[in-house]
């Protein structure tokens, strides 16, 4: 349910023509990141968020929801949009985890994202020959330049 829930939301950014950052949590979960140019305000990005999540859990509802009560998602996977409000802490790049093996918050590329993906193989042992592999894959989200203006105004959302 995972991966395709990810690669669902892959396509809709890309039908939506937003660039996207793809990384493991370090946990058992995956996070999308959209490197957004500055100037956005975090009711925009929760709104895009939110949206996101409500047209993801639409189209896959049989393993998808945005509620988190157990009892109501009956298995499904929760989507969460609210990962983006001033003053969450969020799990960065690159960031250790603490359980056991010393996983890293490990970005990755969209053609890693199938079922063999394996958030334990990075870790704090392994990270380091990763980056000399395949370099930083999320120096994208320093830089970005995804203008959310012309995205929420397609999903009639009006925010400021």
């Amino acid at each position: 349910g995972l991966i395709e829930v990810a690669l669902g939301l892959r396509k809709l950014l890309e039908l939506l023509e937003l660039p996207s950052v793809v990384k493991t949590s370090g946990q058992k979960g995956i996070h999308v990141l959209i490197p957004l140019a500055p100037g956005h305000t975090p009711p925009q990005a929760h709104a895009l968020a939110e949206q996101l999540a409500k047209m993801i859990a639409e189209a896959l509802p049989a393993i998808a929801c945005t509620t988190h009560d157990k009892l109501i998602r009956k298995g499904r996977l929760f989507v969460d949009h609210l990962q983006n409000f001033t003053g969450k802490t969020l799990v960065l790049p690159y960031s250790l985890r603490a359980n056991d093996g010393a996983c890293v918050s490990a970005p990755v590329r969209w053609d890693e994202v199938t079922p063999k993906l394996n958030p334990a193989a990075f870790n704090l042992k392994t990270i380091h020959a990763r980056l000399a592999a395949v370099g930083d894959l999320a120096a994208g989200l320093i830089a970005g330049k995804a203008q959310l203006g012309p995205v929420l105004e397609r999903l009639g959302l009006r925010v400021r």
